[in-house]
């Protein structure tokens, strides 16, 4: 006996809001339809209140138990003993996002946190108006860093220890390839002396 399976329809999460159904339908499969979450947080967000968390597993069990608050605080592994101000009325925003390097404007009017929803890794560097700061690792797995009141680019860098000497060991063998193409050649033209007839016999 043979059994034709069907899709099944599943009722959304009541949180997601309907924002595009398709014209066409598969047979299968029905309409194609996208959902928006209309409570997901920007990818930068200025912050004015953190609580640390020395435990990893406590941290992510206070995150997804929604015990604070996420688009109002952080949580931290560390205390960076920071005073926050008020950040209502702030602004960040991206002015350049690519693979090693993110680029962003912020305008806060007392001290805050710049929390970016990117995956901390030790190799990430932070400056704040050219000035390297701490890179703080903000509910586990995302970037944060202090930033003071008023205007202020934050700059995030890629810069791998591992990567830098690489490229150093890439380039130091290149030179020694280099050196021996050199004085393979240089011996090559030098002139040979000359033999007398006779002579060595």
């Amino acid at each position: 006996m043979e059994c034709e399976a069907r899709a099944q329809a599943i009722p959304p999460p009541p949180e997601l809001k309907l924002v595009f159904t398709s014209k066409q339908s598969d047979p299968n499969y029905g309409a194609l339809m996208v959902y928006q979450f209309p409570a997901a947080l920007p990818r930068v967000t200025l912050l004015a209140h953190y609580a640390v968390v020395r435990d990893a597993r406590a941290l992510v069990d206070s995150i997804s138990l929604r015990q604070r608050d996420v688009a109002a605080g952080t949580w931290l592994l560390e205390d960076p003993k920071l005073e926050l101000g008020p950040v209502a009325g702030g602004r960040a925003d991206i002015v350049r996002y690519g693979l090693n390097r993110v680029v962003i404007d912020v305008n806060t009017p007392g001290p805050a946190l710049l929390r970016l929803a990117d995956l901390w890794y030790p190799d990430w560097n932070a400056y704040v108006d050219g000035h390297r700061t701490a890179v703080l690792r903000a509910d586990y797995l995302l970037r944060a860093v202090a930033v003071p009141a008023g205007r202020h680019r934050v700059e995030f860098r890629y810069e791998s220890a591992a990567v830098r000497r690489g490229l150093l060991l890439s380039l130091v063998s290149l030179l020694i390839v280099l050196a021996g193409f050199a004085v393979a050649g240089w011996t090559a033209r030098r002139p040979r002396a000359a033999v007398t007839p006779g002579e060595g016999a």
